[in-house]
């Protein structure tokens, strides 16, 4: 992923328990997205924090196709929700954690051609 100089926001509010928010790390960061690991007490979430409209609105249909995926055994990562501001603006993805390796993608493949 991109480089980024992501900082988390402290006044962020997830509708999770027993967030440890000294454990909350960057796992990566793209072109519309910030990707964070936030330990909480149900274990390991990943919460996207879109970068742009495009991104948010981006995260509500991903939010919306995982279950249908997952529907005819596809596997997504589970439990998938949007977290909206106050103002009812999405500031969020938010689903399990996956343990595992990204697959290669076209700028892996694309990086073994230069």
């Amino acid at each position: 992923m991109g480089r980024s100089n992501a900082a988390w926001p402290a006044d962020l509010r997830l509708p999770l328990h027993g967030i440890r928010n000294e454990e909350i790390r960057l796992l990566g960061s793209g072109w519309n997205a910030d990707a964070w690991l936030v330990p909480a007490a149900d274990g390991e979430w990943v919460a996207r924090l879109p970068k742009n409209e495009w991104a948010r609105g981006e995260t509500e249909r991903q939010a919306c196709l995982a279950p249908k995926l997952a529907a005819h055994g596809i596997p997504v990562p589970r439990d998938w929700s949007v977290v909206h501001d106050e103002q009812g603006n999405l500031v969020a993805g938010l689903y399990r954690y996956v343990e595992g390796e990204p697959a290669p993608g076209r700028g892996h493949a694309l990086r073994s051609l230069v």
